[in-house]
Formats: C-alpha cells, structure tokens, sequence
C-alpha cells in the first residue's frame, strides 16, 4: 500500500512522508478481516519545495485557498454543515467538492473536501478528507485525515483529529 501511494503521489508531485491508521482497523486489514482502511493519515511535501523555503506564509495559504473555495463554491455559506450539505448534492462519483477553510490559526490552515468514490473493493462510499498546511522546519508539509463520511458530525471529527495530528507533528520537530 505505501509502495502504491507513494508512486502516485510522486507523479502528482509529491513525496509520502509518512502513513498513519487507525490500530484497530490495520490490523483487520493486515489479517484479511477488512478490505479497506477507512480512518488513516498521510504526511506529504511536494517534491519541488523539498530543498526550498515556502513561498506563502499559513495567512497567505489560507486566504487563497478562501479565495478557491469562494470560486467553487459560488453561494458564499459560512456554515461549515450547509457546505457540506451542498457538496453532496453536487457532487457525483468520481468527483470531489472543496468544503473550503474549516479551521486556522497561527500555525496551520485546515481545510477539507468531499469525495464520491468508488473503492477498490468494488463499493461506493462518500470520503471526507480534511488537510492541513502547516510550516516545519521552514518546509511545507501537508497532513491529510481521511474518514468515511456518516454526516455531518464525522467532518467534525476528523477535524479533531487532524488537528491532534498537525499539532503532534510540530510539537515532535
């Protein structure tokens, strides 16, 4: 599995830092008692930055990627429920909606997507996958947290624990 997504991801222009799962479910998933892992984390930079300073400060990030999320989503709604509400109804498979800025502070930008898809075992689910930007050791890196989507609360609390990641992530560096 990492051989596979870090293949893909150097072919979008970025390198797999790091991998994380939930326990319970890895270890179903390693003895065959689950196809799909559907709570787990990703570490990444992109490829281009990797010997470079970053170019945007968090503010900077955030403000464009508002500026995104205003485009997209062209009915401006500053609750983040109604959002995702409206992702779902315009989002068909194989397509993802931008949910916009969930969260920032002075550290790191989160923010978040909707994804119809179809797995690789053979069954659709809905995907919420929030990331964040953060800054360390004057290198972009950005964590994403992927979950399967069962309402509104579950954007919620992949949110919490992307937030536990990034923040672990820059207390360890």
């Amino acid at each position: 599995m990492l051989t596979v997504i870090s293949g893909l991801l150097a072919k979008s222009g970025n390198k797999l830092l790091d991998f994380s799962a939930d326990c319970r479910q890895l270890a179903e998933w390693r003895a065959s008692k689950r196809q799909l892992l559907d709570d787990y984390a990703q570490y990444q930079t992109a490829i281009a930055g990797m010997d470079k300073p970053p170019t945007e400060t968090i503010q900077e990030t955030c403000t464009t990627l508002r500026a995104e999320g205003d485009k997209i989503l062209s009915n401006q709604m500053p609750d983040i429920k109604k959002r995702v509400e409206a992702a779902l109804k315009n989002t068909k498979m194989g397509q993802a909606s931008f949910l916009g800025v969930l969260a920032e502070d002075t550290n790191v930008c989160y923010t978040g997507l909707l994804q119809q898809i179809h797995t690789e075992a053979n069954t659709d689910k809905t995907q919420v996958t929030v990331f964040a930007i953060t800054i360390v050791k004057n290198r972009s890196i950005f964590v994403y947290r992927f979950a399967v989507y069962t309402g509104s609360d579950s954007i919620d609390a992949a949110l919490v624990k992307l937030k536990s990641d990034a923040a672990a992530l820059r207390a360890a560096n």
